[in-house]
């Protein structure tokens, strides 16, 4: 009994700062969206008080630091690194699901250069080893290869989506996981009538 209660309390601190992780992504995210409001609204010189305010919103950063639990082989490198990942995967849903008539895999790097990029370097000092430049595009992949099916009903209409799910493959090297997707939706739909 000792041993369970010793698996669910570590259990329980990882997905505590896995929740950290991403609700402080999400912060970081709406203050990045407010702020490119208001610099498209007002038109004004950006608030000298905005990187004072950003350096408060971080100050915890600082204490994982010190207790190395953030870098390389730390405690909660693998906790942030999927935290990061399931937000991502979350915003690419989000934003283009059974959207196949406009390209979409630009706005979303933007985004990633935007937001994640700058949030994980004020985090970790540093963005190495997160590989999240590839992030945006395997979410992209993971997304549209669940509905590839839907993608090839649409068509002609999807032949934008298409095109870029095309490129996007050069970049994640992913085709096999897109084939096998809609040969399992296939093969679903053939032997269930009406699917």
């Amino acid at each position: 009994a000792r041993i369970s209660k010793s698996a669910r309390v570590t259990k329980m601190f990882y997905q505590s700062f896995h929740s950290f992780f991403r609700e402080q992504l999400e912060v970081f995210k709406n203050k990045v969206a407010m702020s490119q409001e208001e610099d498209e609204n007002e038109g004004e010189p950006e608030d000298n008080n905005q990187e004072n305010e950003d350096s408060d919103d971080f100050l915890w950063q600082k204490d994982l630091e010190v207790l190395g639990w953030l870098r390389k082989g730390g405690l909660l490198r693998e906790t942030l690194t999927k935290a990061i990942d399931e937000s991502i995967l979350m915003h690419v849903k989000e934003t283009i699901a059974f959207e196949f008539e406009n390209p979409m895999f630009e706005s979303l790097r933007e985004w990633q250069e935007q937001v994640v990029r700058p949030w994980v370097q004020k985090l970790m000092s540093t963005d190495d080893d997160l590989e999240d430049c590839l992030t945006v595009a395997r979410a992209y992949v993971t997304v549209r290869k669940e509905e590839i099916f839907d993608m090839v009903a649409d068509y002609p209409d999807s032949i934008p989506t298409i095109k870029e799910l095309q490129s996007v493959l050069m970049i994640t090297h992913m085709h096999r996981t897109v084939a096998d997707a809609l040969r399992e939706t296939l093969i679903r739909r053939l032997n269930h009538t009406g699917a």
